[in-house]
């Protein structure tokens, strides 16, 4: 199970800020699988079952929407 949080700041005051954050998790043999989290206010708890033990995770790998001012932080149980 892969949990996390993604925690946002400079967003507007409004709860319901909503935007879906691509993340890339990539398997054995370099099999690559892009999910969506939906990350809506300022912190959005999230849990992805998992196949197996992923050799690579990347929160939005294409810099599509992050800016260079980010930190990620992310906890497999």
């Amino acid at each position: 199970m892969l949990t996390g949080t993604v925690t946002q700041e400079g967003i507007p005051d409004s709860d319901q800020w909503f935007m879906p954050l691509p993340l890339a998790i990539t398997k054995a043999k370099d099999k690559k699988a892009v999910v969506s989290i939906a990350v809506l206010g300022r912190e959005s708890p999230f849990k992805i079952r998992l196949p197996g033990r992923p050799q690579k995770i990347e929160l939005d790998p294409d810099l599509w929407i992050l800016s260079d001012h980010m930190s990620i932080s992310m906890n497999k149980l």
